[in-house]
């Protein structure tokens, strides 16, 4: 019956996303892109994309071949992994995955976890420019990153995005 009416069952995950869209509007469409520094995650990520929507597609579009040019042992399907030891490693890698990714102009919505990334003040300072090139670049594009911040972090991103960041302090 519920299903009939249009209505959606919720979890505690429904919070954090009509919290996100209450701050940064709704998506132009339903095509999701995740980029993660943990295939585990990765998989949970286009599970519960798949519980919320279509899911994240068979492939990151034309990415592939470029990815696997800045870090030949990515998984470059969607979700596109990029290992947290590279990103440590290499601070421009997120920046430019993110930009192969977004350049194929097959999604609508970019979804990242970035592990504890965000707790540095240099981790803080690259999700920051990030965000802020995504924004410029792509201003219809919906994006949530998921990471661990402190609440300075917190409170830069959220408006740099113009959605409201949360996640557990570190």
């Amino acid at each position: 019956m519920l299903r009939q009416c249009g209505a959606l069952r919720a979890d505690i995950r429904a919070f954090d996303v009509g919290y996100a869209v209450s701050r940064a509007g709704l998506p132009a469409g339903r095509s999701v892109g995740l980029i993660t520094v943990s295939g585990g995650v990765g998989v949970l990520m286009a599970d519960d994309s798949i519980d919320f929507g279509p899911g994240p597609g068979r492939d990151a579009g034309r990415c592939p071949g470029k990815v696997q040019a800045m870090v030949p042992f990515a998984a470059t399907r969607n979700p596109l992994d990029i290992t947290a030891g590279q990103v440590t490693n290499d601070h421009t890698l997120l920046d430019k995955a993110i930009a192969v990714m977004l350049g194929t102009g097959r999604y609508q919505m970019l979804a990242g976890f970035m592990a504890a990334q965000g707790l540095t003040d240099l981790g803080r300072e690259r999700m920051l420019t990030m965000v802020r090139g995504v924004r410029e670049a792509h201003p219809d594009v919906l994006v949530a990153m998921c990471s661990v911040f402190r609440e300075r972090a917190r409170n830069e991103l959220g408006p740099a995005g113009r959605a409201g960041l949360r996640g557990r302090p570190g």
